[in-house]
């Protein structure tokens, strides 16, 4: 009987052989299928992540945008509020200074300017019909500078004088006018 076995016919070594070859063709083709579809999954998994990742990163903008949109409306209100208090600090410092300048007769013709307020007056400019013009870089409170006046019967006695505030000039030149006091 074993050796029936082994005298099968050509043929049928060509059939065997076929259905092995099948055999293994269909095994691969299995494996194959299952690696696809892992793949199809692995595929679809990454799609959705990416429409995630995307909702995200939209959302972030949106948030950063907002928060850019509130940051610059905040510091408009900050930078009103800091213009409001220094408005109101400069209206205190003309209500504390009032009129801070006072003319004095001295000797010949020699008058003096004196800053009657407690804070130092920058570029001050002394001018007009009865004075030789001046220009004083500085007079601190409670001090005074020296001008010449012009004494000439037709000259008139007004006093311009112009000052800052700030040394850098900065703000708002002042202005006050008096008259030369007489000689006494």
């Amino acid at each position: 009987m074993l050796t029936n076995l082994f005298e099968v016919d050509t043929g049928n070594w060509i059939t065997l052989s076929g259905v092995v070859v099948s055999a293994v063709s269909a095994t691969v083709a299995v494996v194959q299928a299952k690696r696809a579809a892992t793949a199809q999954v692995a595929a679809a998994s990454s799609g959705a992540k990416a429409e995630t990742e995307r909702r995200l990163a939209r959302s972030a903008a949106e948030d950063a945008a907002i928060a850019q949109r509130d940051a610059a409306a905040a510091a408009k209100r900050t930078a009103d509020a800091i213009e409001t208090q220094n408005r109101m600090a400069e209206e205190k410092a003309d209500l504390a200074e009032g009129v801070p300048w006072q003319l004095a007769y001295k000797t010949g013709s020699t008058y003096e300017l004196w800053n009657d307020s407690d804070t130092a007056k920058f570029h001050v400019q002394i001018s007009g019909e009865g004075v030789l013009r001046q220009k004083v870089e500085r007079i601190d409170g409670r001090s005074n500078a020296e001008f010449m006046g012009l004494d000439a019967m037709s000259v008139g006695s007004g006093v311009d004088v112009t000052w800052h505030r700030r040394e850098d000039q900065s703000d708002e030149p002042r202005r006050w006018t008096g008259n030369k006091p007489s000689k006494r």
